[in-house]
This record gives C-alpha cells, structure tokens and sequence, in this order.
C-alpha cells in the first residue's frame, strides 16, 4: 500500500464530517443543557444581525427614522413566528 493511498482513505471528507458528527453527538448526550444553550446564542447572533442590517438599511436606503425602523422590523419577526406555527 502506497503512503498517498493510505491517507486519502483514512483522512478523507467523509471520514472528517463522520468524526465531526460523532464528536457533536457525544457533546450533546455529555452536556445537553450548554448544547442547547450555545444553539440559541447562535440563533440569536444570526438574528440580531439581520435585524442590523434591516434596521440600517430602512434607515438609509428608506429614509425611515430608528424608531420606525426597529418597529418594522419587530412586526415582521412577530409576522414571521406567526407563519411559521
């Protein structure tokens, strides 16, 4: 066996992405609780980014002021729960 071929099977993506998912698994079932704590810090970074550059381009491109701005986009968050349930 070749050294090139041992390591294109050994290390290859799928390998990676196998070790990647078994090492997520065992942190869930380890730690459920801070899992699922920096999940809704995730979400909650990836929201608040949006609501920024919402919010900013209301403001600047629209012409609205903040007030308006973070109102337009609270009813659509709320909007947009509403339709997901």
């Amino acid at each position: 066996m070749k050294k090139k071929d041992f390591y294109s099977r050994t290390f290859s993506l799928s390998f990676g992405i196998k070790i990647i998912l078994l090492l997520l698994a065992i942190y869930f079932f380890h730690f459920p609780d801070h899992f699922l704590h920096s999940l809704l810090v995730f979400f909650h970074h990836i929201y608040e980014s949006l609501d920024f550059l919402v919010e900013e381009f209301l403001i600047h491109v629209l012409g609205f002021n903040k007030f308006y701005s973070q109102m337009i986009f609270f009813y659509m968050s709320c909007a947009a729960g509403i339709y997901v349930l």
